[in-house]
């Protein structure tokens, strides 16, 4: 071979070499762009993510102080009776921390109860008379109702309310009638 188509061939594939780099400066330099702009759509993205989860954070924190707040008792039991939720003042009630009765399935020694009411829509209105951890007697008035769970079966939700002072209240009206019915009967025969 001649040193002149040498040189065209060496030229050929130089320019080659050539049209290759610059094709592939242009695709990278494409696909850098792609990528860059993809990059900031998902930066954008996490920044509206990161937003949306301090909202939900700090409205689960408003929610939590609030039920905390209240005196009522609050548990959230699975089917089979497994405690999922307990507030503080449920937890006093049986003298331990909400932290352990979660996955237990402690409950208060019931004494007496009365007649359950339903609501119409399906909540269960009754009282208990149970002991606190203490011993001291206490009557609580609970409204019970199941709360759906989007991954399968309902939890039963109970909310309670120490209604003992109400309780002795009606218990010394009822003595005080009865001693009045007595006395009036009595002075009747008189």
């Amino acid at each position: 071979m001649s040193s002149t188509v040498l040189l065209v061939v060496l030229c050929v594939v130089l320019a080659m070499a050539a049209a290759i780099a610059t094709l592939a400066a242009w695709l990278l330099t494409r696909d850098r762009r792609r990528l860059e702009a993809r990059a900031a759509d998902l930066a954008e993205a996490t920044e509206r993510l990161n937003d949306q989860l301090f909202a939900v954070t700090e409205s689960e924190e408003r929610h939590r102080s609030l039920i905390e707040a209240q005196g009522d008792l609050i548990v959230r039991r699975t089917p089979d009776g497994r405690i999922t939720y307990a507030n503080r003042a449920y937890a006093a009630l049986l003298g331990t921390s909400p932290d352990a009765l979660i996955g237990s399935m402690e409950a208060p020694i019931v004494q007496a109860n009365s007649m359950i009411e339903m609501r119409s829509d399906g909540t269960r209105l009754f009282d208990e008379r149970m002991a606190d951890v203490g011993g001291e007697e206490r009557w609580i008035s609970w409204a019970e109702s199941h709360v759906p769970m989007p991954d399968g079966p309902h939890l039963t939700q109970r909310v309670g309310r120490d209604v003992t002072s109400r309780v002795a209240s009606e218990q010394q009206l009822d003595e005080a009638l009865a001693h009045a019915k007595s006395a009036n009967e009595a002075k009747s025969r008189f």
